[in-house]
């Protein structure tokens, strides 16, 4: 997503890692693969029944990566992503890398992401603790 993010692999998986432009350095989600939606669905609702603020967006399905998602704060509140059927990349001679409108790539259907997710609720708190003495 040409001046925003590069989807990168190391494996056969669509994408291992996102990196994208941020005036400060962090990390922005963790993810883990499940084994199918339901899952997603089965734990999404049960940690959300004990801890309805913990919620950031989901369940939707990415458009890059083709992969089911839901995110949610872990108890340190740090975003996790719980995903299943994603992409694979099983033959290099047949995958053609594209450019993608940042927009479009975010999500094929499901919620329209929160402003928090684009734009972490702390980020002035991290460009500070990034300019302090050490």
């Amino acid at each position: 997503m040409p001046g925003l993010s590069s989807f990168m692999r190391c494996s056969t998986e669509h994408h291992n890692i996102l990196v994208s432009s941020a005036p400060v350095n962090f990390v922005h989600h963790t993810s883990w693969q499940v084994d199918d939606v339901d899952e997603i669905g089965r734990g999404a609702t049960a940690m959300l029944r004990e801890h309805p603020e913990r919620h950031i967006w989901g369940l939707g399905r990415h458009h890059v990566g083709s992969n089911f998602f839901w995110y949610l704060k872990d108890p340190a509140g740090n975003f996790s992503e719980s995903y299943s059927d994603m992409d694979c990349v099983v033959d290099d001679a047949l995958w053609k890398p594209e450019v993608w409108e940042a927009a479009k790539s975010l999500f094929s259907w499901g919620p329209p992401p929160p402003p928090s997710f684009l734009r972490p609720d702390d980020l002035a708190a991290l460009m500070a603790g990034a300019h302090s003495a050490r």
